[in-house]
């Protein structure tokens, strides 16, 4: 029963890499001998240039289309921050919070005034940090997104972003 695991594992581990790099190698193939039909005439050497390019660009278009894919699936708008936006779109907050950030928009605001521009959500007025939800970036985290504005003597000091948890 443990050899069959063991062959099916090994089986696993080659064949289903192999498969997706089939997948990927098939259109990497013909646009390759497409290419080179026309540049090079030896049919024995345009053979051995085909294969060669074809394994060693195949892993790249591979990995190519992986980074495409987690970058179009990461992707999000920036907004510039406005108090409309932010009172109205509590779930997509993070779209502005690198403009909130970068821009030091709340710096050296007194409590007072930050509660008028991104209002109180939960956070008490003697405390000295505070903490606002700016929603679930899109990508494949499961965590979402915070800020904390931090104050000394009555004034932000510091506005940044929440670091997750362990």
């Amino acid at each position: 029963m443990q050899t069959f695991f063991i062959a099916t594992a090994t089986v696993m581990f080659f064949l289903v890499p192999l498969s997706i790099l089939s997948l990927f190698g098939i259109p990497v193939y013909g646009l390759i001998h497409h290419l080179l039909k026309k540049r090079i005439e030896n049919k024995t050497n345009r053979m051995l240039m085909l294969w060669l390019l074809t394994i060693l660009s195949t892993p790249v278009f591979f990995v190519s289309c992986i980074v495409f894919f987690f970058m179009v699936t990461s992707y999000y708008p920036q907004h510039a921050f406005t108090e409309n936006r932010w009172a109205t779109e509590k779930e997509t907050r993070y779209q502005m919070e690198d403009d909130l950030i970068n821009n030091k928009l709340l710096i050296g605001k007194t409590k007072a005034e930050v509660v008028q521009i991104v209002g109180l959500e939960g956070n008490e007025l003697k405390s000295d940090s505070w903490r606002y939800f700016m929603g679930k970036k899109p990508g494949f985290t499961f965590e979402s997104s915070q800020i904390e504005v931090n104050y000394k003597d009555g004034k932000v000091e510091t506005v940044g972003r929440m670091k997750p948890t362990d």
